[in-house]
């Protein structure tokens, strides 16, 4: 899977509405925060974008044992220790996966 897939996996997990183009996003639709074009996003550079995202699954695994049990929220609390930007942004990725598969 691609950075750019993935930060499409990311952004729609976060509720944001993702356009492939400036083409597409100009085409009518009002701009809000929960609009970007695919290729703004940057979960996999940033920290203030990627973050947040792991504010919400943490959130969701506390709720949830079958989350918080999972061997993919295991690898991304362990990621984090060591503070690696791409790292993170991988288990994050592996654990909307494992969340979307077992909604």
């Amino acid at each position: 899977m691609k950075t750019i897939e993935k930060n499409k996996l990311i952004a729609e997990f976060m509720g944001i509405t993702v356009f492939i183009n400036e083409e597409e996003f100009l085409s009518g639709v009002e701009y809000s925060k929960e609009t970007h074009i695919l290729e703004s996003l940057k979960y996999h550079s940033s920290w203030d974008y990627l973050m947040p995202v792991v504010r919400v699954i943490t959130e969701m695994a506390v709720d949830n044992d079958w989350l918080y049990d999972s061997d993919e929220y295991t690898f991304l609390r362990d990621t984090l220790s060591g503070a690696r930007i791409n790292e993170v942004h991988e288990s994050v990725v592996a654990v909307i996966k494992f969340i979307n598969e077992n909604k």
